[in-house]
């Protein structure tokens, strides 16, 4: 895996600092489906670690993930803690990004389906939080003033060789995520030891335009599959 596509690698084990207390499940209704709300453009939201990992120029972890939604785009651009930045724009069904590894002004494109997800892209706006269910509700707690509904997942049984490779810590470490009641948005997940606590500005006018540099490699796309008459890969 590449080391700057996973949106929570890091080099260091961060421990929850949010006050928490659990609520009596009989007082809040338990969760349904949907899980997890979709956010409602116009709007933006930031993830942070709940606290900043060490610079490792060999394994860059995340500062921080903005992320900024109107009608049918979405911006998502992570800083990482070396400098660099990863760059994605989702247009319609097609997702066109750019890594730090990138050549200078290169940029990829992948095509998603409505039900579609990787491990880092998705039509969902939480690409990676898939295993959020009915399974995996654990209680409702109360999560910094807000009723949550509180998720965890085990580690795999199966470890891919990225994970093998990580501290023994961090392979045995679980999932967890905390929902808010009201809004079914997350307020904070932890994966592989590394809290992220997320903040919304939901309403405000967002103004949104691709970069030519991705708006230019999508319009190629689609002019030659008006020419050939066939869905060419992307």
């Amino acid at each position: 895996m590449n080391k700057f596509l996973h949106h929570f690698l890091a080099a260091a084990t961060l421990s929850i600092s949010p006050a928490l207390a659990q609520i009596p499940t009989g007082r809040v209704e338990p969760p349904s489906s949907p899980y997890l709300a979709t956010v409602k453009a116009p709007a933006s939201w930031t993830i942070r670690p709940a606290t900043p990992a060490a610079v490792n120029p060999d394994a860059p972890a995340v500062k921080e993930i903005r992320v900024a939604k109107a009608q049918n785009l979405k911006q998502e651009l992570t800083i990482w803690n070396n400098g660099t930045e990863s760059e994605s724009w989702y247009v319609d069904n097609f997702v066109i990004y750019r890594q730090p590894h990138f050549v200078k002004d290169d940029v990829a494109i992948m095509e998603l389906q409505p039900d579609s997800a990787t491990n880092f892209f998705s039509i969902s706006d939480f690409a990676t939080l898939g295993w959020i269910g009915q399974d995996t509700f654990r209680r409702i707690e109360n999560l910094k003033g807000k009723p949550c509904y509180y998720y965890e997942m085990a580690p795999p049984a199966e470890q891919t060789a990225d994970a093998i490779a990580a501290p023994a810590h961090l392979r045995s470490a679980a999932s967890k995520a905390w929902v808010d009641v009201k809004s079914k948005l997350p307020v904070a997940v932890e994966e592989g030891g590394i809290l992220q606590e997320y903040s919304y500005t939901l309403g405000a006018p967002t103004i949104l335009t691709v970069p030519s540099l991705f708006s230019v490699r999508l319009e190629k796309l689609h002019a030659r599959r008006k020419a050939t008459g066939k869905l060419t890969t992307p």
